[in-house]
């Protein structure tokens, strides 16, 4: 098979080279083609073009594929927690126990937000969008760290910002929603795990410390797990943009925050919540909702059904159904979308990927606002993405199988996966969730990945 692709037009030939990514996707390296011929291409969306290459997560939506680094997302959702998989999407490698240890207290010695934050959530209105809320006080936090305000992509002028933001995105989220109920601010923890101490900060009361069901814990966790990050979407792809301005970490996740919150992005699990409750309230048959939302000439949508690169199954929603029931029984909680009399509405809800969100948090916020603990895990998400020039690694080698360690806590380089060499996965679509649908992107001992 030829490693080079031909472009003929009015009797001139081009030969452009071709790019094999380490998942065997092809792409046809178009960079001299205008120095060439003068010619551009013209792809709305994006859908066919790779914008870089990665090694950070690949995607197949053919076959429900998520991997993080090469680790397929089922292995890390059993095996892992957040704290570990966020080294591992940040870093390319999984810590070792120390690692580990100093990553999570670097962390959590970020927690605190300055006092004099207080006074600009306070001139929040009590409805005010919590991504806007989010987004603005990102970049409030930049005027309380001028000294970080760099474009460093490694060592400490790095991690230290990431680090940060990794951290205070909890306090963000917990400061807003307490201060819109009208309740004070409840300073984070240093003996919780990551979720727990938001947990602790979101419902924590002055003299009754917030008990954080192990259960709930362990959900949240998971589902900060499944989010990490997926690839080259809509606010990775914005923070991709404004970085490379040179602009701080700070203003580019911030956008990356405005970038998240339309609703055919991140704001479309809030869309769910407002489509499963319309469907309750109204008392509409669940067929009969399915049935209009298949009718090309009817405005409905059928929301929350995985996203849409995924064209077989969603393997987040498979992973979370496990923790619904867990968690609505740990906190009591009968919810009338999964217990209606006719059951078709209990089994569509079921179904849909963000159905444990209201067991999470066990208050159902505001029509139109997106859910505190959905500020989280982006602030992962963009870390790796923000590195614009990094290096990458050549390719890897086959990978073991995933093992826990004897204790059944996997600590990366002293059990079950060793420190691999790099895996280089391909960033399967960049662009968002456009109208043309989730770029593809490939691997090439790197991978190339596109803007959506």
């Amino acid at each position: 098979m030829s490693d080079k692709a031909v472009l003929e037009y009015k009797g001139e030939r081009l030969e452009l080279d071709t790019i094999v990514g380490s998942e065997n996707e092809v792409g046809i390296d178009i960079t001299s083609l205008r120095p060439k011929t003068g010619m551009i291409t013209l792809d709305p969306g994006f859908a066919n073009t790779g914008s870089c290459t990665s090694d950070i997560t690949f995607i197949n939506g053919e076959k429900g594929i998520l991997q993080y680094r090469g680790y397929p997302i089922e292995e890390l959702a059993e095996h892992s927690s957040f704290m570990e998989t966020a080294y591992l999407v940040i870093y390319g490698e999984l810590p070792g126990e120390k690692e580990l240890a100093d990553f999570h207290e670097q962390i959590e010695r970020e927690s605190r937000l300055h006092y004099g934050m207080k006074s600009h959530f306070e001139g929040f209105p009590d409805n005010a969008p919590p991504m806007a809320v989010l987004s603005a006080m990102l970049n409030i936090l930049a005027c309380y760290h001028t000294d970080l305000l760099t474009t460093a992509t490694e060592g400490e002028a790095f991690t230290l910002p990431a680090s940060r933001i990794i951290s205070k995105v909890r306090a963000i989220a917990a400061w807003a929603y307490r201060t819109s109920i009208g309740r004070p601010f409840m300073p984070p923890r240093g003996d919780l795990s990551y979720a727990g101490n938001f947990l602790h900060m979101m419902f924590s009361q002055t003299f009754q410390l917030y008990d954080v069901p192990p259960e709930v814990d362990k959900a949240l966790d998971l589902f900060l797990i499944l989010h990490a990050d997926h690839e080259q979407n809509c606010s990775t792809s914005t923070v991709r943009m404004v970085g490379s301005s040179h602009a701080s970490l700070f203003s580019a996740v911030s956008a990356g925050v405005g970038a998240l919150w339309g609703p055919r992005h991140g704001g479309a699990n809030a869309e769910v919540i407002k489509m499963l409750t319309r469907i309750h309230d109204e008392g509409i048959s669940p067929k009969k909702f399915v049935e209009r939302a298949e009718d090309p000439n009817s405005p409905e949508k059928l929301m929350g059904f995985g996203h849409r690169v995924y064209k077989s199954f969603d393997p987040r929603a498979t992973i979370l159904k496990g923790q619904v029931d867990n968690v609505l029984k740990a906190l009591g909680i009968s919810d009338p979308l999964r217990t209606r009399g006719d059951g078709a509405l209990g089994r569509l809800f079921h179904r849909t990927k963000p159905v444990s969100q209201r067991g999470f948090l066990q208050r159902h916020p505001p029509a139109g606002h997106r859910h505190p603990h959905r500020y989280v895990h982006r602030a992962v998400r963009h870390r790796p993405h923000a590195r614009l020039d990094r290096q990458l690694a050549g390719n890897a080698p086959a990978e073991p199988a995933y093992q826990p360690s004897p204790a059944g806590v996997h600590r990366g380089n002293q059990a079950g996966l060793q420190a691999r060499q790099r895996p280089i996965v391909p960033l399967t679509g960049l662009a968002g969730e456009s109208e043309s649908g989730y770029s593809p992107v490939f691997a090439t001992g790197r991978s190339l990945s596109l803007i959506h």
